[in-house]
């Protein structure tokens, strides 16, 4: 990579980029499911990240009280885990390409996302680490000079 030639993409790191994805057949079935996901840049969103740290604030306290991130308890863990979570499908996701019900495409929204990721804990870890690699989200200042 030669310094100088990329730039971060302000638009892909507040709206997104098109991320594919193949949920497994339920119940060992093996159709696949194809879902795409526009995810912001969770790497240098700081919407992301200031709704990320105020939503967490309430736990600061009482995490102090824990020196190893193996001493709290699962119920706390959860709780966590679980605004983490929110947090992510509120600033990160910002759409998706796929979800039905019945034969209608389903509109994003926050509480189906959540749901979906429910669904597929997996999902969400593969989610996350898109989100998390910045070559998503830069742009080459060759192509956007020449209007490609």
């Amino acid at each position: 990579m030669e310094i100088g030639k990329t730039r971060l993409d302000m638009d892909a790191v507040r709206n997104g980029v098109w991320t594919e994805f193949v949920l497994p057949g339920v119940d060992g079935e093996p159709v696949e499911v194809s879902l795409r996901l526009a995810l912001a840049d969770a790497g240098v969103n700081t919407a992301y990240k200031e709704a990320l740290k105020k939503s967490l604030e309430p736990f600061e306290r009482l995490l102090a009280l824990y020196k190893k991130g193996s001493d709290i308890p699962p119920a706390l863990s959860k709780k966590i885990n679980d605004v983490g979570r929110q947090v992510f499908v509120e600033q990160i996701v910002t759409d998706w390409k796929g979800p039905m019900k019945g034969d209608k495409p389903q509109p994003y929204s926050p509480e189906g996302c959540l749901a979906l990721f429910n669904e597929y804990p997996e999902l969400l870890a593969q989610a996350e680490g898109e989100a998390t690699k910045f070559s998503r989200y830069r742009t080459a200042i060759l192509e956007e000079a020449a209007g490609n």
